[in-house]
């Protein structure tokens, strides 16, 4: 469905009947062609799947749920989902913990880091998403021009994948060099 075409709402775009939250439809515009592995998420981390209202809002909880590519490819799946001040936040923080407690890069915090990552990279994504959202939402009024920077936000980046992968890359041999007292 592709909302920026018709005049209406998210609302009567996605009726609670049909089994959707409101932000679903948005959510799905922003995540783009890998939504329903997100959308999965969000219905049960809202309780949007179970017949009863949801204990917690519509809001999603930070629940835990594996993600291999986030694990695997920590700062490139970061960088590719657009989540930027995420990813530089992973880069700086182990390399600060290797200057406190060195070797600490290669045998704990990115490690930990990565760890952490694939636990609750479904969670922090529908998080950033729907605080994009709710940015195009209070900046904009008209529907195209809130859908227009919805798909602009969302969706991925190549070249962010590319920046944060050489930026890992940086990252492990550094931890590699300390390691091995190069």
């Amino acid at each position: 469905m592709n909302l920026a075409k018709t005049d209406h709402s998210p609302a009567e775009a996605a009726p609670a009947s049909m089994g959707t939250t409101v932000q679903e439809p948005l959510l799905a515009e922003f995540i783009g062609a890998r939504a329903p592995i997100y959308l999965t998420h969000y219905r049960r981390t809202t309780g949007a799947d179970k017949s009863a209202a949801a204990p917690n809002c519509g809001r999603p909880s930070h629940a835990v749920s594996w993600h291999w590519a986030a694990f695997v490819l920590t700062i490139p799946w970061l960088f590719y989902r657009k989540m930027y001040l995420g990813g530089i936040v992973l880069v700086i923080l182990p390399v600060l913990f290797d200057q406190i407690a060195p070797g600490s890069l290669f045998f704990g915090s990115g490690l930990m880091i990565a760890i952490c990552t694939g636990l609750y990279a479904k969670s922090w994504y529908v998080a950033h998403a729907l605080g994009k959202i709710g940015e195009a939402t209070q900046r904009f009024s008209i529907a195209d021009q809130r859908m227009a920077y919805i798909r602009h936000a969302g969706g991925v980046s190549i070249p962010g994948a590319v920046f944060g992968a050489l930026t890992q890359g940086v990252t492990i041999s550094l931890a590699l060099r300390d390691l091995l007292h190069l």
